[in-house]
């Protein structure tokens, strides 16, 4: 695109901040990604799944993408269903397969009624969330998506592409360029700019949006401390490489007694987490893909999952993030498993929010996983990095920094152990001008390993 006259570098997208919307869910189908409305007061903007649309009684037979519409295309589509009687299958055939097939069909009628309106593009995005590492994220947006609307855009502004299939095939393969079917690319707003200016975009065209799947999967991860998934622009679910690690883990290696499992076979389970969460930044795996990963390990070693496996909710999934346990069920946990305990001094004793043990707990699993062998070394900080990222949504944002923290002090510590023959860790203190927190040593009081780590107020 080097010969490309730029003319409309300065223009800017519009944006729909989620501060200023109101998303409506379905009561009858809470924690669904296409039974929701997404509000704008201020611009008077009311934004559906595609599917929506579409005849309810051909939703299940039709091959329905996941985009943005409006108001105004769902009055456009209601009213060819309804003027026209099109209720077959023949008739839409491929409308709601993507997002071209559906501009073209709405643009088609604004030209037969002699209007002017084209569909408005409405570019969903990941937001970037305060994680506690006092790094400044960037939004994120789908390339499948925006490799779509490109085309559509330069239509939109009267400069169409020869071959606008090729061109968007062009996109995709460029943030894709091993063309691995099984990753989902996603790129920064910084990016984004850069590309559309590329391709001379008009960015007024274009609006974008947070993803209600994700801020419906976020709202979901806060009540559960259960891993969500999302929609891919065909339709299908999809996780982040994140959220895809927390599932892994939580599945295959939390609620289990790992003292006596061979290394051999722990490192066959450790492999699929470790390939998940080592993706690059940004990555979207099938959804699918991961619970198969799930059920083929514990086909594989069925032997550990069904002798050593709790058969009740050690994540408590089912219980509220600010519900109060005693720290005495924490501690009953780690002695039933031999986990680590970990003691903190600015966390309430004798009492836990559950929102503060769902990561004790993980940190206490990867601790009982990988010890006693050094080939599990190099498991540590993937699992602890990825796996408390993808929950660190469901902490409250002014407790991130404390449980990111603290996750890198048990990482420390879980090195230490084998980096030191007798398995001790020596006392380290770090300059509190440096850093907020100190180690303190590991110690075994009646074959309990404690663990405390000491956070200053902050």
């Amino acid at each position: 695109m080097s010969n490309v006259t730029s003319v409309h570098n300065n223009t800017k997208w519009n944006i729909i901040p989620t501060s200023e919307v109101s998303l409506c869910v379905d009561p009858k189908h809470p924690n669904s990604l296409t039974h929701w409305v997404l509000s704008h007061e201020p611009s008077s903007t009311k934004l559906y799944p595609c599917s929506y649309a579409a005849p309810e009684k051909l939703r299940k037979d039709l091959n329905i993408a996941y985009f943005l519409i409006d108001h105004e295309d769902l009055m456009t589509v209601y009213e060819l269903e309804k003027e026209f009687s099109y209720n077959t299958y023949q008739y839409w055939g491929d409308s709601f397969s993507s997002i071209l097939q559906f501009t073209h069909m709405i643009d088609m009628v604004g030209m037969v009624a002699e209007e002017s309106r084209r569909k408005k593009m409405y570019l969903r995005t990941i937001p970037a969330v305060p994680m506690g590492d006092n790094t400044l994220g960037e939004s994120r947006v789908f390339v499948e998506e925006i490799s779509a609307m490109i085309p559509i855009l330069r239509e939109h502004q009267g400069n169409s592409f020869e071959k606008p299939e090729a061109e968007q095939q062009k996109i995709s393969n460029r943030f894709n360029p091993a063309n691995n079917s099984g990753l989902i690319q996603t790129i920064t707003l910084s990016q984004l700019k850069n590309l559309l200016e590329e391709y001379d975009i008009d960015k007024s065209l274009l609006t974008l949006v947070d993803d209600p799947t994700y801020l419906i999967g976020w709202k979901s991860l806060e009540k559960t401390g259960a891993p969500f998934k999302m929609l891919s622009h065909s339709g299908a679910a999809i996780i982040s490489k994140e959220q895809g690690t927390l599932h892994l883990f939580q599945s295959l290696i939390c609620g289990v007694y790992w003292d006596g499992v061979p290394t051999k076979e722990k490192v066959q389970i450790a492999n699929i987490i470790h390939a998940c969460a080592t993706l690059g930044q940004g990555i979207y795996l099938w959804y699918e893909a991961i619970v198969s990963s799930v059920i083929q390990i514990r086909k594989a070693f069925r032997h550990i999952y069904a002798d050593r496996k709790a058969t009740f909710d050690v994540m408590y999934h089912k219980v509220a993030p600010t519900e109060i346990v005693p720290y005495s069920e924490y501690e009953e946990i780690t002695k039933h498993f031999h986990l680590p305990l970990y003691t903190f001094s600015n966390f309430q004793v004798p009492n836990l929010e559950i929102w503060s043990l769902r990561p004790l707990l993980i940190i206490g699993w990867i601790h009982s996983f990988v010890k006693d062998d050094a080939r599990m070394k190099m498991f540590i900080l993937s699992f602890a990095k990825t796996s408390i990222s993808g929950l660190l949504l469901a902490i409250p944002e002014n407790r991130r920094t404390l449980i990111a923290d603290i996750t890198m002090d048990a990482v420390t510590i879980m090195n230490n152990l084998f980096d030191s023959k007798d398995e001790k860790v020596k006392g380290k203190t770090v300059d509190s001008t440096q850093k907020k927190h100190q180690f303190k040593k590991t110690t075994k009081k009646n074959n309990q390993l404690t663990a405390d780590i000491d956070h200053a107020q902050g």
